[in-house]
């Protein structure tokens, strides 16, 4: 039911029926519980249908997004690119939409503390440099 409800979703967003498209992605959002069999990440048979999975998901939180976006609704877009955020931590497209609206918002420390998360995620610290050995006595 998840993919029948976010593939007819998507559809109708494309074709400009956001009325129709909203309801079915928000019904087929609800079905989706997170990770298939993501009690067991390392089950080999069950990855490429937890990847098909979670990208319907992201699919859907981003049409969400837009369809909230395009309402004027900006709460409704960042709680759906929020989602998405946690969805794709390293997809740096979606976490600038996120800051982007949180700067419509007027939530000046939000966005930056979007940005400085994504940054930290996509930077991290190098590690420290071993030090040098003491000379021979």
């Amino acid at each position: 039911r998840f993919q029948e409800k976010t593939t007819a979703g998507i559809a109708a967003q494309r074709r400009g029926e956001s009325s129709v498209a909203e309801p079915m992605l928000m019904e087929a959002m609800g079905l989706y519980r997170g990770d298939f069999l993501g009690d067991d990440p390392y089950a080999d048979w069950a990855f490429s249908e937890r990847e098909y999975l979670r990208s319907l998901a992201g699919k859907d939180l981003a049409a969400l997004a837009q369809i909230g976006l395009s309402a004027g609704r900006l709460v409704s877009a960042a709680e759906h690119l929020q989602r998405l955020a946690q969805l794709e931590p390293f997809d740096s497209h979606v976490h600038q939409m996120l800051i982007e609206v949180c700067l419509r918002r007027g939530r000046r420390t939000e966005a930056l503390r979007h940005y400085h998360a994504l940054r930290a995620r996509l930077h991290p610290p190098l590690p420290e440099a071993p030090k040098p050995a003491a000379p021979p006595a």
